[in-house]
């Protein structure tokens, strides 16, 4: 039997790490609390809250399984995902964004981040368009690149509701998680402007459900 190369482990699954594929195995609640308890102690939040965090975040990959699974969305998104017979995933192994920005960076090929760039948001309209909404966007860890095609590595933080959708678009998520990413100033201007002018109500909703729709 293969054995991993390397092992990780979140808030909600233990990820295998083998040449080709990853497989994620969802924690047990006793797991996933311990987590908890470790992240929120370091964070220095209150005890009392870990079962209410515990349930948030088990009710969360539930939810989500259950948006990614009913919506029809090509599965090539999400790295080729499949779903396994014990309740674990597996995907196509991938690059992460955060990764490849940085090689790109080092060896200053300028045209082909604003490629990825543009991949990204065009990534996402797709989704939208089968009733998907990653929420995060946390592109440099959420989000990788097999060959030269960007896909969505973590399908656990989807919605659905489009009151919470508007909500969260209107909070502009990806601000945050572009200063993470050590771009040159121009490039995360780049990823600013695309973002902005991608990621807005008026598109989402002429979007939302247009594959569903048809």
């Amino acid at each position: 039997m293969e054995k991993p190369t390397k092992i990780k482990q979140g808030w909600q699954w233990k990820v295998f790490f083998y040449p080709r594929h990853v497989i994620k195995k969802r924690l047990t609640y006793a797991e996933t609390r311990k987590a908890v308890i470790y992240w929120e102690k370091f964070e220095g939040k209150p005890v009392s809250t870990i079962d209410e965090r515990t349930k948030q975040l088990i009710d969360e990959v539930d939810s989500a399984l259950a948006i990614l699974k009913d919506s029809g969305v090509p599965l090539k998104f999400f790295a080729d995902i499949e779903f396994l017979p014990d309740g674990s995933i597996q995907q196509k192994r991938a690059v992460m964004l955060s990764v490849r920005f940085r090689n790109l960076i080092k060896k200053k090929k300028m045209r082909e981040i604003h490629d990825i760039i543009d991949q990204f948001t065009a990534l996402n309209f797709e989704l939208w368009k089968y009733g998907i909404f990653e929420r995060i966007f946390n592109v440099g860890r959420n989000n990788g690149i097999i060959g030269t095609h960007v896909v969505l590595l973590d399908p656990f933080e989807l919605l659905s509701d489009v009151s919470e959708i508007e909500t969260r678009l209107k909070e502009k998520p990806w601000e945050h998680w572009i200063a993470k990413i050590d771009f040159p100033s121009d490039k995360a201007a780049y990823f600013r402007k695309q973002c902005d002018g991608s990621f807005t109500i008026e598109n989402f909703r002429k979007l939302w459900q247009s594959r569903v729709r048809s």
